[in-house]
């Protein structure tokens, strides 16, 4: 399982795994704010499947 993650413009890649075998918990650090696209990904019994989802991150 693994996640996948661009922002709009494509200038950016960032790649994270889980934290532990035994909790879905990922931790990412973006740059910049703004939109970004995200690809989950999981294997169930050799197939991969993939849940798209986009997220706005926005400065504190």
């Amino acid at each position: 399982m693994h996640v996948a993650i661009i922002d709009d413009e494509v200038k950016q890649f960032i790649h994270v795994h889980p934290n532990s075998d035994h909790e879905t918990v990922f931790v990412a650090q973006f740059i910049d704010s703004g939109f970004y696209k995200l690809w989950v990904e999981f294997k169930f019994a050799e197939q991969i499947i993939a849940f798209p989802f986009w997220i706005e991150v926005k400065e504190k």
